[in-house]
């Protein structure tokens, strides 16, 4: 393998929600690994000469830049559209590895955030003899055996077409578990699999299957199952000993991370030391989520002390009633967060709240609520100062963040997996230092609010 950039980057990614692409920064802040992730891919002098404010990385340069995005909500014509300008761009920055970052629960269909449509177009960047898919996530509950993924969810583990969210998924639900089915619908591009047998059998025997793989590659997508965290360390030796060359492209979850820098985990033999931020004195969460697990958060809260705000989202997206709504809520909220009790504001309490079908009979409703709730979250923090906020909703909370002028976040502490404490630099002095959370709908036990409050991580 050639050897890394001597500017800096091991690898650059572009994620396809805000919530995993920050995923994917706590998955290497947790190696030790300096991550930074801009909201816009910058020069690569921004990246060079960015500061870290985290006291882990004090002094040292970025290994790993990353671009948050949300191609996972965008049509066939926005991916053509945006993703060939960025890709070009990120491109240029000659990482060892790209990582086009997807969600563990593989969320895509042929017409909404379609993974075929990306690879196809990535594939025109970022030169590759094969690409590598890695989607299973062990820690996050999330397992890919024999090419079909499942995800555990109060202790019953289901394939995905079953599962009681994702089957359920507002904008795209999830019919078929087997991946590589699933992906046909969305890309003529061959495929491999690399199976569990495969993986568990010795290392002779594996180098063998792959290697046989790679010569008929040409461009093909191979994916691996991945059950457990001794996956990560195979596949991650597969491609040690393989001649891989600059923006060498691969697909996937945070289980990509796992796999690329196992060795450099091995050999970190102290675990990493992250002092808990402690307890703030104002947070405000802004809910658009509407998963089971997100609503039982709340509740959860609402019995702990938290106050809540239901937002009424008809009215947000009546064009007659909207600054009427906006205004109710903004002084309802800047009062209640003077109380010093943490707040919450959300849309919907789970997916059977009649407001869900409300938003869908309104053209265009599920693209606008994201972004005012995010217009309205960015002027509570402004006239409040609060300093300590969580965004809800794996398609929504990058939609929200968008609207608060961050440039870039950086790692703080982890609070659930898949959901990190992150600090925010922006130009806009209300907007700089957040202590922000970007939470997936299904990130999280019962206590996630109660935790991001207190600044303490889930055990």
């Amino acid at each position: 393998m050639e050897k890394s950039n001597p500017l800096f980057l091991k690898l650059a990614y572009y994620g396809d929600d805000f919530t995993g692409s920050t995923d994917v920064m706590e998955s290497l802040a947790l190696m030790s690994i300096p991550t930074v992730l801009f909201m816009e891919p910058p020069a690569t002098d921004a990246i060079k000469n960015f500061v870290f404010k985290n006291k882990l990385f004090a002094n040292q340069q970025p290994q790993v830049a990353g671009v948050a995005g949300i191609s996972r909500s965008f049509s066939t014509e926005q991916l053509q559209d945006s993703l060939p300008p960025i890709f070009k761009k990120i491109a240029d920055w000659k990482a060892d590895y790209f990582h086009y970052k997807i969600c563990s629960t593989f969320d895509s269909s042929p017409q909404i955030g379609s993974i075929g449509l990306a690879i196809d177009i990535a594939a025109n960047y970022f030169k590759s003899s094969f690409i590598p898919m890695l989607i299973g996530m062990p820690r996050l509950n999330r397992f890919v055996v024999f090419g079909n993924l499942f995800a555990r969810v109060n202790g019953v583990t289901y394939p995905l077409d079953r599962h009681p969210t994702m089957s359920k998924h507002p904008i795209t639900p999830m019919d078929e578990s087997d991946l590589l089915q699933h992906l046909k619908k969305q890309s003529d591009r061959k495929s491999f699999l690399v199976d569990v047998l495969a993986l568990d059998g010795d290392e002779q025997s594996l180098s063998h299957t792959f290697n046989k793989l790679l010569e008929a590659a040409d461009g093909k997508i191979v994916l691996f199952d991945t059950l457990n965290d001794r996956h990560f360390n195979n596949i991650g030796n597969l491609f040690s000993n393989i001649p891989i060359h600059k923006n060498q492209l691969i697909v996937g979850s945070s289980a990509v991370e796992h796999a690329i820098f196992h060795q450099t985990v091995s050999e970190n033999k102290q675990p990493i030391l992250i002092e808990p931020v402690g307890k703030t004195g104002k947070m405000l969460v802004m809910s658009g989520s509407c998963s089971p697990v997100t609503a039982g958060q709340i509740q959860f809260a609402k019995q702990q002390g938290f106050y809540t705000l239901a937002i009424d989202p008809l009215q947000l997206l009546n064009d007659c009633n909207r600054n009427t709504e906006e205004e109710k809520i903004q002084q309802m909220a800047v009062e209640l967060l003077e109380k010093k009790a943490p707040l919450i504001i959300y849309s919907a309490l789970g997916p059977d709240d009649c407001s869900v079908a409300g938003v869908k009979n309104i053209s265009g409703g599920q693209e606008q609520l994201p972004n005012l709730l995010g217009s309205l979250l960015g002027r509570i923090v402004e006239s409040t100062h609060t300093k300590r906020v969580i965004a809800v909703g794996g398609d929504t909370s990058g939609k929200i963040t968008q609207q608060l002028q961050i440039s870039a976040l950086e790692f703080l502490m982890p609070v659930a997996p898949g959901a990190p404490m992150c600090l925010s630099h922006s130009a806009k002095p209300a907007m700089d230092n957040l202590q922000i959370i970007l939470k997936g709908g299904q990130n999280g036990d019962e206590t996630f609010f109660e935790k991001a409050y207190l600044g303490i991580a889930q055990n």
